[in-house]
């Protein structure tokens, strides 16, 4: 009996370990072609929100549960390119800073769009408040093309290529 217990949770392991990886290869393949983490994250945010936005206008239930699995794909890409973009444009020694800094906005910001996203919702409907939603990733997007355009070209750090985009 202790055999085939432990024979279950050798098999039952690497059914967990093929269920964990597989959602990461596939993220894996779409990112390595989409080039550099800057490209990654702008087309990432576009595909998020017109999955959102899709889900949200599509006709039935089907297309939403499409629209926001195809959203968590592209979101799955989202989170290491925008790791690797913070690695590539903060200085070495700054880097625990604005990983730490990074990490606290995000959890900030998570509960105050948690706090808006329920009052939006309230106030126009689910599907109203997913499109606003899109809408941001898109705009997201849009800010993000624009920053990373504004790069210097020698590999210059995020703070020199905002500075020339106030100045631009």
């Amino acid at each position: 009996a202790a055999g085939n217990d432990t024979e279950r949770r050798a098999v039952a392991a690497r059914v967990a370990e093929r269920n964990d990886s597989e959602p990461r290869a596939v993220t894996a393949r779409v990112a390595a072609g989409l080039g550099r983490p800057e490209r990654r994250v702008v087309v990432s945010l576009v595909a998020v929100g017109l999955a959102l936005a899709a889900g949200a206008l599509g006709p039935g239930l089907v297309a939403l549960g499409a629209g926001l699995a195809l959203a968590g794909v592209a979101d799955g890409v989202l989170l290491p390119a925008i790791l690797a973009v913070r690695a590539g444009h903060s200085r070495r020694h700054e880097r625990g800073a604005v990983f730490t800094t990074a990490a606290s906005l995000k959890v900030g910001a998570g509960a105050v769009g948690a706090a808006l996203g329920g009052l939006l919702v309230t106030a126009t409907g689910a599907m109203s408040a997913l499109l606003a939603v899109a809408a941001l990733q898109l705009a997201g997007a849009a800010i993000c093309a624009v920053v990373a355009a504004e790069r210097p070209a020698n590999g210059g750090h995020l703070r020199e290529g905002l500075r020339r985009l106030r100045v631009g």
